[in-house]
């Protein structure tokens, strides 16, 4: 079983684990749940960058175990950062402003040619309906069902673009102004 308690709430993890109690034969399966882990593993194996180690205990002896192999990490003090002149801090904004004003002018370009597209679009609309509306259209045979879908075609770009740019467009007016 792989993650058998996700998406259960605690009822349902305790009927699962009730039932689970009651199965006779070998259960094998892998969860970060602690709480179902330490109501039915008997034996934990662990996997570490493919290296199996078993413990013949439940999950407080696998615990108690790892805890005493574990070795010990020396951490070296940070090291002193040295304070930014301002020379430094007047350079660090004024690259910030320009990243800033950069990401402005990407973002409302991106939302112009958004705006271009729908208004593009739109326009290719109206005019395959209005052609739809036309008595001529429909002597022709098959030209009624070749606007059709070029209708619906433009229809779904329409259904694409429009969240395109109302995500770009939010984004836009989020950035500061410079």
């Amino acid at each position: 079983m792989d993650e058998p308690t996700t998406h259960l709430d605690m009822a349902s993890i305790d009927a699962l684990i009730g039932a689970l109690e009651q199965f006779s034969g070998t259960l094998i399966f892998i969860s970060h749940d602690v709480y179902f882990i330490r109501k039915l593993a008997k034996h934990v194996l662990h996997v570490d960058s493919g290296v199996l180690t078993p413990y013949h205990g439940d999950y407080q002896y696998y615990l108690d175990k790892s805890a005493t192999l574990a070795p010990v990490v020396q951490v070296a003090p940070p090291a002193p950062v040295a304070k930014p002149t301002i020379r430094d801090q007047k350079r660090r904004s004024s690259e910030d402003r320009q990243a800033s004003g950069r990401e402005r002018r990407e973002a409302q370009k991106l939302v112009s040619t958004l705006e271009a597209e729908i208004a593009r679009l739109e326009k290719s609309q109206l005019e395959l309906t209005a052609e739809l509306e036309r008595p001529a259209t429909y002597e022709k045979p098959g030209r009624a069902v070749e606007i059709n879908r070029h209708l619906t075609g433009t229809a779904e770009s329409l259904a694409r673009v429009v969240p395109e740019w109302e995500a770009a467009a939010a984004k836009l007016s989020s950035l500061p102004v410079s």
